[in-house]
């Protein structure tokens, strides 16, 4: 993801690549990555939005020092414990911090159709999750899954089932199904490249960089996408 966010933002006016950090050890350590070397730490660096998609415990971890850096957050690692999200509600009382278990924006778009279907269908409709992933996922049911399944909640519906599959190098595949007498809706969302979390992650970055201290997440970016109604 790193590597993807780093390449693309050459391509984004007014953002500029100051620091890219990897876990102490990591073989990436020293490279360069868009003419910026990989470190363990920030040093002098001081971005004004850090963009964090690592694993659960190396956030945790470095929570209270990013929280000392005073720059906005944006977290995409799943997985997170009560104990980190209780952190970074701390942390927003601060700085904005937005976390988003899935930063692309067609995911995020349907997790607010999930939430209309299960105010419109009858309650005695079957519903059920199906989450893929590549075989190097570590967390399962998905953070996004979950997501769904909250999103359906939202709306009136009962928590559904969630079912986890890991195939080969699957980048990322959703389906929310509902069933009745005679008939079914899917609600699906195919991730076909990384580039799609990257691209919501940089317009996450964009939305906290101008944002006052509190806890975000990508429904407040779609929101601050759509154009102001006409007089």
């Amino acid at each position: 993801m790193g590597t993807r966010i780093a390449a693309l933002l050459t391509d984004v006016p007014g953002m500029t690549l100051v620091a890219a950090l990897e876990r102490a050890g990591s073989p990436a350590l020293g490279r360069e990555i868009a003419g910026v070397k990989v470190t363990a730490e920030l040093g002098k660096s001081r971005p004004d939005v850090l963009i964090d998609f690592s694993e659960a415990s190396a956030t945790q971890s470095r929570l209270v020092s990013w929280g000392q850096g005073g720059f906005a957050l944006v977290v995409g690692t799943t997985g997170l414990s009560e104990a980190t999200r209780a952190t970074l509600a701390v942390l927003s009382r601060k700085v904005p911090v937005l976390v988003a278990p899935n930063t692309s924006l067609g995911a995020n778009a349907v997790f607010a159709l999930a939430e209309a279907a299960a105010r419109m269908m009858p309650s005695s409709w079957d519903a059920a999750i199906v989450e893929t992933h590549h075989v190097h996922k570590k967390d399962a049911p998905s953070g996004t899954a979950l997501a769904l399944a909250s999103a359906f909640e939202r709306g009136g519906g009962r928590r559904p089932p969630m079912h986890s599959l890991r195939l080969a190098d699957v980048v990322g595949e959703h389906e929310l199904v509902l069933a009745g007498p005679g008939e079914r809706i899917r609600i699906s969302h195919s991730a076909v490249s990384r580039d799609a979390f990257a691209r919501g992650a940089l317009e996450a970055a964009r939305f906290v960089a101008s944002a006052r201290p509190g806890l975000y997440g990508m429904s407040d970016v779609l929101k601050a996408r759509r154009p102001s109604p006409a007089a």
